[in-house]
C-alpha cells in the first residue's frame, strides 16, 4: 500500500516536472529567467500554421525569425506577408512582413519582449484548398471525362 502511494506521487511529479519543463509560463511571472550558463532568457508565444505552436523559452535579443525557428517554422501556406506581434508590453499589435525581409535580407527589427505573441496566419487560397474537395473533385470529373472521350 505504501509502495503504491509513493509511486503514484513519484509519477505525478515526473509528469508534472515534463509539463512545466516543455514551455509553461512560469508560476512566478518573471519577464526574465537566466539559465545555468547565463545566458538571459525570455517567454515569447507563438500561435497559428506553423510546425508547433506553443510558448517557448528563447534568448534576449532574438528575432522574428529566430522565434519561429524555435516554433519549428512556418507551414506551407502561410502568410509571410503579414505576421502580426501582439506586444504584452504596450498591448500594440504590428503586423510584419517576414517575407520582405528574408528577400531583401533588410527591414525594420522588431524587438521582442517577453510574453509577446507572434500570429501567423494561413493564406486565404491555401485555407481552401487544405479545407476543400472541390479541386480533388473537379481534377477526377476532368480525368474521368477524358478517359471517356478516349474510349470513343
Amino acid at each position: 500500500m505504501n509502495k503504491r502511494f509513493l509511486s503514484i506521487i513519484i509519477l505525478f511529479n515526473l509528469a508534472f516536472s515534463q509539463h512545466v519543463t516543455s514551455g509553461s509560463i512560469p508560476v512566478n511571472g518573471e519577464k526574465y529567467t537566466t539559465g545555468e550558463d547565463g545566458v538571459v532568457r525570455m517567454y515569447i508565444n507563438v500561435w497559428g500554421h506553423v510546425k508547433t505552436s506553443g510558448t517557448f523559452l528563447i534568448f534576449e535579443g532574438a528575432d522574428i525569425v529566430n522565434a519561429l525557428s524555435i516554433a519549428g517554422g512556418p507551414l506551407d501556406g502561410a502568410n509571410l506577408k503579414k505576421i502580426k506581434i501582439i506586444s504584452k508590453e504596450s498591448g500594440k499589435t504590428v503586423d510584419y512582413n517576414i517575407d520582405e525581409y528574408i528577400k531583401n535580407k533588410s527591414g525594420p527589427k522588431i524587438k521582442l519582449y517577453p510574453y509577446d505573441t507572434i500570429i501567423v496566419n494561413q493564406t486565404k487560397l491555401s485555407r481552401v484548398l487544405a479545407r476543400s474537395s472541390l479541386v480533388t473533385a473537379i481534377i477526377q470529373l476532368v480525368n474521368l471525362l477524358y478517359t471517356i472521350d478516349r474510349l470513343d
